[in-house]
Order: structure tokens, then C-alpha cells, then sequence
């Protein structure tokens, strides 16, 4: 079942759901116990993810259109979520 209809289902049935990204190809600095470096949005979807979702998100300012408020309003509706659960991974190890 894909990742967004599991959450889903889970939301609308209030229900706990622990999601377990377990393939290394979604973090793969991240999933090497020997690497040193982190993951960037070039090697990990993850971050990727995190670094596009916090884009729509991002506060548009004091002098942003009706448009640009609007779109930021609907983008938190419904991605604000994700973006939240990304940001709060746990990451195990590190």
C-alpha cells in the first residue's frame, strides 16, 4: 500500500501508524553506520522531501499577494504533516 494512503487511513481512523523507512536507497549516508557525512537532498529522498516541503511552507512575508497566502495556506493544509513528521524522524543512531 503506498506511503500516503497508510498515513491516511490512519488519520481519518485515528490510529497510530509507525512508519518504518527501511531501505538504505531512502538515506543511504544515514543507513551506513561508518559514514561520517550526512545526507543531502542529492543522495537521500528523505531530505529531498524535507528540503521541498519547507519551500511550500515557508512563510510567504508581510508583503505577499492574497495568492501567495492562499497557496501557502492550502500547501500547509495539506502537506503541513509530512513536513512535520519528516522533521521529526527518528533517525536511530544518529
Amino acid at each position: 500500500m503506498p506511503l500516503h494512503q497508510t498515513l491516511g487511513r490512519g488519520i481519518r481512523g485515528n490510529e497510530p501508524v509507525l512508519v518504518y523507512l527501511c531501505d538504505a536507497a531512502f538515506a543511504p549516508r544515514t543507513a551506513n553506520l561508518d559514514e561520517t557525512a550526512s545526507d543531502t537532498p542529492r543522495t537521500s529522498v528523505i531530505v529531498a522531501a524535507q528540503q521541498l516541503l519547507h519551500g511550500w511552507l515557508a512563510d510567504p512575508g508581510p508583503t505577499a499577494t492574497a495568492t501567495e497566502r492562499l497557496d501557502q495556506a492550502l500547501a500547509q493544509a495539506c502537506w503541513g504533516l509530512a513536513s512535520h513528521l519528516l522533521d521529526n524522524i527518528d533517525w536511530g543512531h544518529r
